[in-house]
Formats: structure tokens, C-alpha cells, sequence
């Protein structure tokens, strides 16, 4: 019991002394390289480019024709339900879920070609980012780099997320 005593002090010392010493050879860091890529003049540019072709038009379009009539079938339900009969709420309520299972198709297909896009700018600007990636841990004399779905914590100063996204756009224009 006594040595699981000694080796914790030892360890929690160890730990609190390599903070220092740390910060003395370089700085820790976090980055969000998706939401760097993401945020590029590229990526901008894709979606942009996505959302004014027709066929996409057409979806957002067929999407809200879609929810609107499912709102108004809701207003009539609510409306005129008292003086329905059975068979005439039934006939709604299949109508509605008719609308509805057509309004989450239409949606899966606005999320698919979204996603398309996503992955196409990823796949096109993963090289890059970790070469600029890479230009950053130099020039900031970052010693520890994480992910920043891996810290439950940290402030701007840590994050070089906005950097990468910098980077990434001089070298994609």
C-alpha cells in the first residue's frame, strides 16, 4: 500500500514538473481540421455552387411545398377535427404521414448531395492541410498538437483552427 502511495506522489509530481518544462520547449495546441476545411473560400465556394444548381433548387423547392401542406393539414386536423368523422380523420392522417415520409425522402437527398460535397472538399484538401498543418507546428513551435474533439477544454489562444483555414486558403487561390 505504502509503494501505490510513493508511486502516485511521484507520478502527480512528475506530471506537475513536466508542465514546465513543456512550455519552455514549445507550446500545446489544439486544431479542428475538419471545421478548417470546412470553413475555406473552397468549401464556401462547392456549396455555393451546389445549392444554385437546379436539381438542388428543386429539392429545397419540392421540400418546403412539402412542409407547407403538412402544416396545413395540421391546421385543417386541428380546425375541422371536432366535426369529422372517423373515416375523414383517418383519410387526413394518412395523407399526413403520406407527407411526411416524402418530406424525410426529399430531406435524405438534400443530406446526400450536402455530404458529397463535404467529402469531396475533404478528400481535395486533407493533403493540404497537413502539409500547412505541419507549416504551423513549425512556425508557432507547437511541441503538442491534439485534435479538438479530444480536449474538453482549451481557449483561443491554443486553438490554430483559424491558422489552418488561413493556410488553406492562400494555398488553394
Amino acid at each position: 500500500m505504502r509503494k501505490l502511495i510513493v508511486g502516485g506522489i511521484f507520478f502527480v509530481w512528475a506530471v506537475l514538473m513536466s508542465g514546465p518544462a513543456l512550455a519552455q520547449e514549445g507550446k500545446i495546441s489544439v486544431v479542428d481540421v475538419r471545421s478548417a476545411i470546412l470553413q475555406t473560400d473552397l468549401a464556401k465556394s462547392e456549396s455555393d455552387k451546389m445549392r444554385s444548381r437546379a436539381d438542388f433548387k428543386d429539392l429545397l423547392a419540392q421540400y418546403q411545398t412539402l412542409q407547407s401542406e403538412l402544416k396545413a393539414l395540421s391546421e385543417q386536423m386541428q380546425r375541422d377535427g371536432i366535426t369529422m368523422n372517423d373515416a375523414q380523420k383517418r383519410d387526413l392522417l394518412a395523407q399526413a404521414t403520406t407527407k411526411q415520409t416524402e418530406m424525410q425522402a426529399v430531406a435524405e437527398q438534400i443530406q446526400v448531395q450536402e455530404q458529397s460535397v463535404i467529402a469531396g472538399v475533404m478528400q481535395a484538401l486533407e493533403p493540404v492541410a497537413r502539409k500547412a498543418l505541419e507549416e504551423i507546428v513549425d512556425e508557432q513551435n507547437i511541441s503538442l498538437l491534439f485534435k479538438a474533439e479530444a480536449i474538453y477544454h482549451s481557449n483561443n489562444y491554443h486553438n490554430v483552427t483559424r491558422a489552418l483555414t488561413t493556410k488553406l486558403n492562400e494555398a488553394t487561390n
